[in-house]
């Protein structure tokens, strides 16, 4: 026979979803405190998520015509919606805290990562998609310059030639959440002798000089960059239409970025210099209703797919909780 809490017989059990048994006061208190009592949150089941982070920038321009930067790295990308990546499996009346990256606010710099943290139904958690590499600046011949910029997927190498022929290398992605940009391509030494006698010669590959494209999101950290466009985002359908997200952003010299620059974690480009916003979008149970207690989080639309509610956090940091209807 145990003793517990005063009272003899069986060994009472106890945890943060069950408390069986006949309990005295003390011995109560002793569980809630260390975390071994029921709160009132139950399990919520699978709760689908994709998350995104901010976008880098592309480089800085430099006003000389043999000069080009680099494109934007696309915000880590992680996605649990119809992949192998694990749903969460949430509480309800349980705080979760979340952040949202914002785009990279000045030229050749990184966006910021977005996160999700707390506790499930088994223990803490924290998921943390990077936020994207800058691209590269093609204003000097410093390499610090002009290499493109680590991150969720990686920014572009810029290029530069002033006698001499500059090309700045590409930053790397994160793995399973980004691809890696590409490597710049410096234009000809006599770019005169292009001009007059066609860019088409071998020697003038890269006239008057190419910057590259910016890494874009993947789930298996492939999608390198294989032009100055910037690398193919990832398309969902966690939200009930398919939408490309986190593509890197172009290069100097090109028109246009991967599939997906112009949506959540695009990477900087010539249409959008400085990235764009990430984002986290949960599906769950419409038995349940999404709130942000204590504000800070935009919570930009919540709607409802077949038996699912799918909500998108477009911005902020703060906390969010789930309650039954």
């Amino acid at each position: 026979m145990n003793i517990n809490g005063g009272i003899v017989g069986k060994q009472n059990i106890s945890s943060n979803s069950v408390a069986t048994g006949v309990w005295v006061l003390n011995e109560f208190y002793l569980r809630k405190i260390s975390g071994q009592w029921p709160s009132g949150s139950v399990p919520m089941g699978d709760v689908d998520y994709t998350i995104c982070a901010g976008g880098g920038a592309r480089g800085a321009a430099s006003g000389t015509a043999t000069a080009a930067w680099g494109g934007g790295g696309a915000g880590g990308y992680i996605n649990s919606f119809g992949t192998a990546v694990n749903a969460l499996t949430l509480l309800t009346t349980t705080p979760y805290t979340v952040t949202i990256g914002a785009a990279a606010t000045a030229y050749a710099t990184n966006g910021s990562n977005s996160s999700i943290a707390g506790v499930d139904t088994s223990s803490s958690f924290s998921i943390t998609a990077i936020g994207g590499g800058g691209g590269g600046s093609g204003a000097s011949t410093s390499d610090a310059d002009l290499d493109g910029k680590d991150g969720g997927s990686g920014g572009g190498g810029a290029s530069l030639q002033d006698g001499a022929q500059h090309a700045g290398t590409p930053g790397s992605g994160t793995t399973n959440q980004g691809g890696p940009g590409r490597i710049g391509t410096a234009g000809p030494i006599f770019p005169w002798y292009c001009a007059s006698w066609g860019a088409s010669q071998p020697e003038c590959s890269g006239y008057p000089g190419q910057s590259t494209g910016g890494g874009g999101g993947g789930a298996s950290g492939g999608n390198a960059v294989t032009s100055i466009n910037g690398g193919m985002g990832v398309q969902n359908s966690i939200t009930g239409s398919n939408v490309y997200r986190s593509g890197g952003g172009n290069g100097h010299n090109s028109s246009s970025g991967g599939n997906g620059y112009d949506q959540a974690g695009g990477g900087g480009s010539g249409s959008y210099p400085y990235g764009k916003n990430g984002i986290l979008i949960l599906r769950y149970s419409n038995a349940y209703t999404i709130s942000n207690p204590g504000g800070g989080l935009t919570i930009a639309a919540t709607t409802t797919v077949g038996s699912a509610k799918v909500s998108q956090i477009t911005a902020g940091t703060g906390i969010i909780q789930f309650t039954a209807n």
